[in-house]
């Protein structure tokens, strides 16, 4: 593709409209070849998350918004999206495990689970073992799984910005039963606020961006394996 630069391979403006429009027609078959001309070119499968799915996931919610998109359109959108992560998932090269573990859930009532799905892989490609839920997970449910498996992180994941009053909800029930158990929080919904939300509570931190989060995992010391953390 001739809008990709070798050396440093990244997404040009040209590529990303180019696979937007695609997307937003519903094209799974052009999306997936911009998607392996990237991946065959080098670019890094994070860059490919965070500069195309992400940004153009962050398009299309914009257009819906402004009702330049039906919800139709936007399911598509997102169908499309998650059979492409399924394509690239099979092109990740996991590093040895070391030993820590990962939940990573929607908040209750959040139908959109994309960028949670981001988020557990990058887990995994270092070497965490990620439990990624999905979309709309019961707080009562989800205490009780952790109860269950005893993970080193939460992960939380929120698009839709009315919905902030339902993760702080689900924040004072899982820092009052789990006080040692570390929560990130993130999502498009965060773009239109919310970010102060994190003040409240000492164990929680709001992740920008996949950048963001690399630099958070690189910080964390790997474990024996099956040690857990203290989450109660």
């Amino acid at each position: 593709m001739d809008a990709i630069t070798h050396g440093e391979p990244a997404i040009s403006e040209q590529v990303f409209k180019r696979y937007t429009e695609n997307l937003i027609a519903g094209d799974r078959n052009r999306c997936a070849a911009v998607v392996d001309a990237l991946l065959s070119a080098g670019v890094a499968i994070k860059t490919i998350y965070q500069d195309l799915i992400q940004r153009s996931l962050y398009e299309v919610g914009d257009r819906w918004e402004r009702n330049l998109i039906t919800v139709a359109s936007e399911h598509l959108a997102t169908a499309v999206t998650e059979g492409l992560m399924n394509r690239i998932y099979a092109h990740i090269a996991l590093p040895p495990a070391n030993g820590r573990k990962v939940v990573i859930a929607s908040v209750e009532n959040e139908l959109h689970q994309v960028g949670g799905k981001m988020v557990a892989d990058t887990f995994e490609m270092h070497g965490w073992d990620s439990d990624y839920l999905g979309a709309n997970v019961p707080t009562s449910d989800l205490a009780n799984f952790i109860e269950d498996i005893r993970p080193d992180m939460l992960g939380l994941s929120l698009s839709v910005y009315m919905h902030m009053a339902v993760l702080k909800t689900m924040l004072d029930h899982l820092t009052r039963r789990f006080p040692k158990l570390p929560i990130i929080i993130g999502g498009q919904a965060f773009r239109h606020g919310g970010r102060e939300l994190t003040r409240s509570y000492a164990g929680v931190r709001w992740i920008a961006s996949l950048d963001d989060l690399e630099e958070l995992l690189q910080q964390e010391t790997p474990r024996p394996a099956g040690t857990g953390s203290e989450t109660a």
